[in-house]
């Protein structure tokens, strides 16, 4: 997530290094999402259909101090 400014939410499992496994009946496949930069990262899925993909992926507005 991107917080426009400099006073992010704390606490929270979002940086947990721990895989979380999703068995909810309506879960539908994975989505990874891996950042390279600040400026670009790749998002990897993989559908239940068999249907998988990855596509690159930039930030929708400039990073203070990218």
């Amino acid at each position: 997530m991107f917080w426009p400014t400099s006073n992010p939410p704390t606490g929270g499992v979002f940086d947990d290094p721990a895989p979380v496994e999703n068995t909810a009946p309506w879960a539908v496949g994975t989505l990874l999402i891996e950042l390279a930069t600040c400026k670009s990262g790749t998002a990897t899925y993989h559908l239940k259909s068999g249907s998988s993909g990855r596509f690159p992926i930039v930030p929708l507005q400039p990073i203070e101090g990218c």
